[in-house]
């Protein structure tokens, strides 16, 4: 497992890792205060896929909008598709538009309109003229 990218140092993390994403997520907390959403991201990359929904609902609400723009596009996708309508119009609701822009921008055209549905007819305005 390789965190290369990444500014902490996660060798006592790793091991945790091939846990549970819950066990993953408490110990980041308990010992790593501050690490930052690209981190987090990266993280979520050596995660088993199955078990990214529910580490990712347990991120804070700020923290995990963030972290979501830093997501590759298929982790994107894979999130959109599984997060409720709700929790995904709250992620909408705090990433900045030219991510969701650049996001939209690279989706197939189910995940584009199940997007879309979940944000506010401003933003969405705001949308078709950035496209």
């Amino acid at each position: 497992m390789s965190f290369s990218r990444c500014q902490c140092d996660y060798t006592e993390l790793a091991p945790v890792l091939t846990g549970s994403a819950v066990g993953a997520y408490a110990y980041g907390v308990a010992s790593a205060q501050s690490v930052d959403a690209a981190d987090i991201a990266l993280l979520f990359d050596e995660i088993d896929k199955k078990e990214i929904p529910l580490l990712y609902r347990l991120l804070p609400k700020e923290e995990a909008a963030e972290t979501f723009s830093y997501l590759s596009r298929d982790m994107q996708k894979t999130l959109i598709n599984t997060l409720t309508d709700r929790e995904l119009r709250a992620v909408m609701d705090d990433i900045f538009l030219d991510d969701t822009v650049d996001m939209i921008e690279e989706m197939p055209a189910n995940v584009v309109a199940r997007i879309l549905r979940n944000t506010d007819e401003h933003t969405r305005k705001m949308i078709n003229q950035v496209l």
